[in-house]
């Protein structure tokens, strides 16, 4: 009951705009209540930067995707599938940007490959690091139109 009171607190706080007091609140709930414990990552998909905190948020969005499916709560875990593939593709547009930055100088001067061999590999290495993203968040956006049109039946 206790629990369920700070997160009322936090979510006021949310609310409010106080995002940094409602994570400290949101960060000493520990609950054994499946529900509660939901609810709190949900807040913190709120409160959490989503610039500076991407790793943070993808841990989040997972393990909520976790406790929904326990808890049969289609919904919310298609919601979090949706969000946990947003959060991959800031990942995802991240290695790009990288990526693309390496093969700069290529783009200027078509006779240049690569500047350095070690730019190269890392070249490769972002593609190869890419491939596993990419089949997760298709992967997630696929469960989440089939969850969709399974509820819509």
């Amino acid at each position: 009951m206790a629990d369920t009171k700070e997160l009322n607190n936090a979510r006021n706080l949310i609310a409010e705009g106080r995002h940094p007091e409602a994570r400290k609140i949101l960060e000493a709930i520990t609950t054994q209540d499946q529900k509660v414990k939901l609810d709190v990552l949900l807040a913190f998909l709120v409160v959490l930067d989503h610039v500076t905190e991407n790793d943070k948020l993808l841990d989040v969005a997972t393990e909520g995707i976790e406790i929904a499916t326990r808890l049969g709560n289609d919904e919310v875990c298609s919601y979090l599938m949706a969000r946990k593939s947003i959060f991959l593709l800031t990942n995802l547009s991240s290695m790009i940007h990288r990526q693309k930055n390496l093969m700069l100088s290529s783009n200027v001067f078509e006779w240049i490959d690569f500047s350095l061999e070690r730019d190269k590999k890392e070249y490769e290495a972002i593609g190869e690091m890419q491939k596993p993203i990419k089949k997760e968040i298709d992967s997630l956006i696929k469960a989440v139109i089939e969850r969709t049109e399974k509820g819509g039946d």
